[in-house]
């Protein structure tokens, strides 16, 4: 059976916390996550240490990939990004 469910919201508002307290991890997969096995960290004007944005083409590409393959397996799975843009959902 496949189940696809879509956490939709700003940056730091739940999400994450939501995915731990309910012990998804495993059925997640993180479009920050994915940010991050693609490009290092980099550190904005302040200092302040971010996730690079230039990559996230390759990383939504890569999460698409791996959301097809856990679809046609019949794997429940979840999509952690804001998802606010209508081309998004």
């Amino acid at each position: 059976m496949k189940y696809l469910f879509l956490l939709r919201g700003l940056p730091a508002s739940g999400k994450d916390y939501f995915i731990d307290c309910n012990n998804l991890r495993p059925w997640t997969l993180s479009s920050d996550e994915y940010r991050m096995r693609c490009g290092s960290p980099i550190y904005n004007i302040d200092g302040v240490e971010q996730i690079d944005q230039t990559v996230s083409n390759m990383a939504w590409k890569k999460l698409r990939t791996d959301l097809e393959n856990r679809m046609a397996r019949g794997d429940m799975t979840i999509i952690n990004a804001t998802n606010i843009s209508k081309k998004d959902v």
